[in-house]
């Protein structure tokens, strides 16, 4: 009888071995990172021994104090640790969740600690303010240099009025491969449409199937390259040019609306789109546009959604006339990707406020102040990329 019990828990404790797999057997952590300060040591701050500041990223330092590279951040009890770099930046992950011990040493200085709360897959911010743990990027890359002009005649355009280029194909040539294969960002799914592959129903189909494929945390980021048109530059309507016909500022927002998230049991509040086209601010303007007797807001002027545009909506936007041929807006925005320069706190996301002010800077000192770079809303927090979270 005794043998029997025996038997019966051990198997017992293999079956719930088995479930442990399934429910909760991934240990719950997240992340911690902050920016490490020091006394200058010219300053009667260091000369009175003045302890080391651990804040937050968007911590003003009274002075006397600078950022600290170099410095060891340790988590008590455990392996994990690292090493502030040439901004005092730190972040950490794998922790387990809790109340856990930083340490912070440095060879010039007192070691000090900190208590922080650690939640579960989020990044806490010291002192305590956190940023969650972004999702996967679906990104529609559609690039239109080269145009079917036997179906665009029916909207009065000839052969002479759209000009050929090569730079949109190499533009989403490049930025896929930055996407996917020149830095480890987080993906989901990239669909890439080139210039006859970009017909007005190919688009819309390509939407759907990358929103079919999304989940709750996921973003989606839609580009665009090639000609486009304003109202503000005499023209009857704000669009872009597919490889068949033009898409106005009213169809694109009919094409992403909320319920085709909802279809998908998604609350989706994370959409992006990039536009590299002349008068390209146009899309979030705040004018309105008549189009087919339709009244229309701008197609993203609306919460959650984000237009990051090349150049004004009265602007004409630049390309290289060199080989390969590169808009200069795209080229300055797969720089910031592929060497991580875009990711101006250090926190791991690429958001549109980051790559807006350093995409924006690069550009206009390129064109010689002829482009100017436009974000709406300002300060927009989407994101565009993120590292994984054990990057």
């Amino acid at each position: 009888m005794r043998n029997r019990r025996w038997a019966l828990l051990a198997v017992l404790l293999v079956i719930m071995v088995a479930m442990s797999g399934c429910f909760g057997g991934r240990r719950a952590t997240g992340g911690v990172r902050g920016v490490v300060y020091a006394p200058a040591e010219d300053s009667n701050l260091y000369k009175a021994g003045g302890k080391l500041l651990v804040k937050d990223l968007v911590f003003s330092p009274s002075d006397g104090y600078e950022r600290l590279p170099g410095a060891v951040v340790r988590v008590e009890g455990t392996r994990i640790s690292g090493t502030t770099d040439y901004r005092g930046h730190f972040q950490l992950t794998g922790i387990r969740v809790g109340t856990q011990t930083l340490t912070v040493s440095h060879e010039l200085y007192k070691p000090v600690s900190i208590r922080v709360t650690i939640l579960q897959d989020t990044i806490v911010s010291i002192p305590g303010n956190t940023l969650r743990l972004h999702g996967r990027g679906f990104y529609l890359l559609i690039g239109v240099g080269d145009f079917d002009y036997t179906a665009w005649k029916s909207y009065g355009f000839g052969e002479t009025d759209l000009e050929k280029m090569e730079a949109p194909k190499n533009d989403v040539s490049f930025l896929r491969n930055v996407l996917e294969y020149d830095n480890a960002l987080v993906k989901g799914d990239i669909i890439t449409l080139i210039d006859g592959q970009a017909t007005y129903k190919e688009v819309r189909a390509s939407l759907e199937s990358l929103v079919s494929a999304m989940e709750q945390d996921d973003y989606l980021v839609i580009y665009f390259s090639g000609h486009g048109a304003s109202r503000a530059a005499d023209f009857d309507y704000d669009a872009i040019a597919l490889a068949d016909r033009p898409v106005t500022d009213t169809e694109l927002r009919e094409w992403v609306r909320e319920d085709l998230f909802a279809e998908n049991c998604l609350d989706i509040n994370d959409v992006t789109l990039i536009l590299d086209t002349c008068y390209s601010g146009s899309f979030a303007d705040g004018v309105e546009t008549w189009y087919d007797d339709v009244f229309s807001q701008k197609a993203f002027r609306k919460p959650g959604y984000t237009v990051l545009a090349s150049s004004r909506n009265d602007q004409e936007s630049s390309y290289y006339n060199t080989h390969p041929q590169l808009s200069v807006f795209t080229d300055y925005l797969i720089y910031a990707l592929e060497t991580g320069r875009g990711d101006l706190d250090g926190d791991g996301l690429f958001t549109a406020q980051e790559l807006y002010t350093y995409v924006g800077s690069e550009t206009w000192q390129a064109t010689n102040g002829k482009q100017n770079v436009y974000l709406w809303p300002s300060g927009s927090r989407n994101v565009i990329a993120t590292y994984p979270s054990d990057y």
